[in-house]
């Protein structure tokens, strides 16, 4: 086939030069028109992905909005609650201060008998009332606080159940109340009365956690901490302060390190 010969060559020939090559034209078409559509499905993808991307960041920053709306409305009620522990713990040690002597033991035996000892009849038998209110706003921190704060929180709400447990045991047996257990030594109350001051520096390192969101809970008050607290604002006798000083902390408290340390 030849160029045509009623147009003029400059047309003519060109039409002629594409009609040979119309393959090699509609080769190069449909390849510019599968990069067009590649190029427009990686343009869609991307954009996809920038949205879906910017979706996921906006429902975290949500969550954590929510989260911390939540805990603020969980940790609302908390300075109070720790302030009802805090007084618990405080007239846990003072009732069990009254069974103490000045020398440390109990009324003057480290071996003592409820059934001879009569002046302990005359103690007031009636106890704290334990603060399970409380503690349960204090439970319900643990879901939105952050996790070193919600084992601290956690270790306060067991170790409280422990020394619970233990002072209403003591208290027990000291009016006679405990079949199992008659006798308690001076080295039994020096165990109660740390505790419940344990329970008590626990409460105060939760304090600042409680008043301001973006503070931590604090680490748990050194021995010599402790021991000026009891000489000094509890009149403890020395053999109770030496026992807690060198016994401290209990070995339940977990969660929590020494300040100072």
């Amino acid at each position: 086939m030849e160029p045509v010969d009623w147009l003029p060559d400059w047309l003519a020939y060109p039409l002629y030069w594409i009609w040979l090559n119309q393959t090699l034209f509609a080769g190069a078409l449909a390849a510019y028109a599968a990069w067009r559509t590649v190029t427009a499905i990686r343009a869609q993808i991307r954009q996809e992905r920038e949205l879906f991307e910017r979706k996921l960041v906006q429902e975290k920053e949500q969550r954590a909005d929510d989260l911390d709306r939540k805990l603020q409305a969980s940790i609302a009620g908390l300075p109070l609650a720790l302030t009802e522990i805090n007084k618990y713990t405080e007239l846990c040690i003072l009732r069990l201060l009254q069974y103490v002597s000045d020398d440390g033991d109990v009324h003057g035996d480290i071996n003592f008998d409820v059934e001879f000892d009569r002046d302990l009849q005359q103690l007031d038998s009636s106890r704290p009332i334990f603060p399970i209110e409380a503690l349960r706003i204090v439970q319900s921190t643990i879901e939105y606080a952050d996790l070193s704060d919600a084992k601290k929180m956690q270790t306060l709400i067991s170790f409280a159940q422990i020394q619970k447990s233990r002072f209403e045991s003591t208290l027990d047996s000291l009016h006679g109340d405990n079949r199992f257990c008659s006798a308690i030594t001076n080295m039994d109350l020096a165990k109660d009365i740390r505790d419940a001051l344990a329970l008590q520096k626990i409460v105060s390192a939760a304090y600042g956690f409680a008043r301001a969101r973006d503070t931590n809970i604090s680490n748990l008050c050194s021995n010599i901490v402790a021991k000026d607290l009891l000489l000094n604002y509890y009149n403890a006798p020395p053999p109770i302060v030496d026992y807690v000083e060198n016994n401290w902390p209990p070995n339940s408290i977990t969660d929590f390190d020494l300040l100072g340390q």
